[in-house]
């Protein structure tokens, strides 16, 4: 007998063309055609048996359409944001745990999504909203585990095979599962190490600035190409092995606070990243650079260490490097979201601040552009700490940290400095410059003051309690 599956779309080529818009898998894909996406996936919603993958895609989308500063606020942002997370996580833990007594955990595990992604969704529900910066880099992660776990599996093959494309026994199958990414970066891995190589021997024998390059260099290229075109999820790994294995970064450790240098770094790794921005999907330099950001961190940079500092040193490098070296300007011009491209990286600076962040911050600033310096600086100004731009409260310094206005930092010292250098002033215009008191009245005006301006004190000595609103 037949099995008959009822779905609120007509013909599969609907389903294919939703998913076409929400992904914006082609540069002619508008703003307006997302929403149309998400209004039809709503439309499907009321029809019924709309698959939750379906749903959550489109309330992701949503959120991430929602996020306009200019017309919204930044409270109702994060809330929508955590609304459409909250229940993209819940409905596929809950709904693969039916009849079984399992944790979230236990079910995210099953289904391979990150544990981090029920962290953010307990948070959410139970605690603060999380920061927008946390909410909107899950937002597109959700995306991207959506495709591996729904989309990438319809028929269509939206990113079609190249004519000089790998046999299929060297290639990556689409549906790839936690074995085939561990092929993968042991795939990728071998290839820098080829290119490595043949770049140093490139190098030494005076042909790095040669227009013909070696064979083995184009190969190293091409291979890295066949291997991550066409996946966001592939290019995701491409992108960790690079930076998570330090894989471009100098083999140099920092011994002192001078910069480590990273010319020799840039003159390898420069010809082939140039490459791939240029042949693979336009997503590849911003999962780069959120990568790179992802380094820096407050959470990232915790740890202390020379070696920890070189990786951070190198990462903030060569964020600064692609967006304001001459070497990358042709990549910058040739691309249309080039602004956007500024607008992640100084976003994710400005809303994770820190000593690297605000590093970055500062470097593009001052490389950029009138524009630029007009439209970031008065920010970037706004985010720094109480103790000016060259100055930095970190956390766990002497006195603490509380928060100021504007997103500012004071130390609890110097405001407990403030308050006696404010109380003094203040007993000496009540009263007088010539008037002397004795020890007791000097005492008593001093306590007085002080309670005035210290507000609560502790109740010294016994207490009965009485009901609120008694005398």
């Amino acid at each position: 007998m037949r099995q008959y599956i009822i779905t609120p779309w007509r013909e599969k080529s609907e389903l294919l063309c939703v998913r076409r818009q929400l992904y914006q898998l082609e540069d002619s894909v508008a703003v307006n055609q997302r929403r149309d996406a998400v209004n039809l996936v709503g439309a499907w919603k009321i029809r019924g048996n709309l698959p939750h993958a379906v749903e959550s895609t489109a309330l992701l989308v949503d959120a991430i359409l929602h996020h306009d500063i200019s017309k919204n606020s930044i409270f109702s942002i994060r809330a929508v944001y955590s609304a459409a997370f909250c229940r993209f996580v819940t409905g596929f833990c809950d709904s693969s745990s039916r009849g079984i007594n399992l944790s979230m955990y236990s079910v995210a595990r099953e289904i391979d999504m990150p544990a981090s992604f029920v962290e953010l969704r307990h948070e959410a529900t139970h605690e603060e909203l999380p920061s927008l910066g946390r909410l909107e880099r899950n937002a597109k992660a959700g995306l991207d585990w959506l495709w591996n776990f729904y989309w990438k599996k319809l028929d269509e093959s939206y990113f079609r095979p190249s004519p000089h494309s790998t046999t299929q026994s060297d290639e990556v199958d689409a549906d790839t599962t936690p074995k085939d990414r561990t092929h993968l970066k042991a795939r990728l891995q071998d290839t820098f190490k080829t290119y490595l190589a043949n770049r140093r021997t490139e190098i030494k024998s005076g042909a790095a600035n040669s227009v013909t390059t070696s064979v083995k260099i184009r190969q190293s290229r091409e291979t890295c190409i066949q291997l991550c075109h066409g996946d966001k999820a592939k290019l995701s790994i491409l992108c960790s092995t690079l930076i998570d294995h330090k894989t471009i970064f100098p083999s140099q450790k920092q011994t002192t606070n001078t910069p480590i240098p990273m010319t020799g770094a840039f003159t390898i790794w420069d010809p082939l990243l140039l490459d791939l921005a240029s042949k693979l999907p336009r997503s590849f330099l911003p999962t780069l650079l959120t990568s790179l950001l992802d380094q820096l961190t407050p959470s990232a940079t915790s740890g202390s260490g020379l070696d920890s500092d070189s990786s951070h040193d190198a990462s903030h490098a060569w964020i600064l490097h692609i967006l304001t070296s001459g070497a990358w300007a042709d990549v910058r011009r040739r691309r249309r979201d080039a602004e956007e491209l500024q607008i992640l990286v100084m976003r994710a600076c400005l809303l994770g601040p820190g000593h690297w962040t605000r590093r970055v911050a500062q470097g593009v600033i001052e490389e950029g552009d009138e524009e630029v310096r007009r439209t970031w600086e008065p920010l970037f100004t706004e985010s720094l700490p109480v103790g000016g731009e060259g100055e930095s409260v970190e956390e766990g310094e002497s006195g603490g940290m509380i928060s100021g206005l504007r997103g500012r930092s004071i130390e609890a010292d110097s405001m407990e400095v403030e308050v006696e250098i404010g109380m003094e002033s203040r007993l000496l215009s009540l009263t007088g410059p010539g008037v002397d008191l004795s020890e007791d009245e000097s005492n008593e005006a001093r306590e007085e003051e002080e309670q005035k301006v210290r507000g609560w004190k502790k109740w010294e000595g016994p207490w009965k309690s009485k009901p609120i609103g008694t005398l």
